[in-house]
């Protein structure tokens, strides 16, 4: 009787984790990743941009996709101010300074929100 009650709690114990808990902690790490991956993306403008600042004096030349992965080469003779993407569609002209100050923001926020994430799935 009483190793049929303990295998019966088991066997509920073991539904609630396949259908609720494992499809919510598969959940929870995507978007972690997802946001560790805009955080890697964000660390490389960042980088991007010092390059740039730090070059300010020359042309920059680089290599442009015009789409199925066909580069053309192109040249951008004033590096003083470039477009950021603030999100939604909003692109914002700004110097080289104030990109990296709204760099900075960003990325703090998304590691608060990927510590949300971690404490989500890692709490008791």
């Amino acid at each position: 009787m009483e190793r049929n009650r303990l295998a019966t709690q088991l066997e509920a114990i073991r539904t609630e984790i396949d259908t609720r808990l494992k499809p919510d902690l598969d959940l929870v790490c995507g978007l972690r990743d997802r946001v560790f991956e805009e955080i890697m993306q964000i660390l490389q403008l960042k980088q991007n941009i010092e390059t740039i600042r730090d070059n300010q004096d020359k042309n920059l030349e680089l290599q442009v996709d015009i789409g199925e992965n066909i580069y053309v080469q192109a040249e951008v003779p004033d590096c003083s101010r470039i477009y950021v993407n603030f999100g939604l569609g909003v692109w914002v002209d700004l110097e080289a300074s104030e990109a990296l100050k709204f760099i900075e923001a960003r990325r703090r926020a998304l590691e608060e929100r990927s510590e949300q994430y971690t404490g989500r799935y890692a709490r008791p």
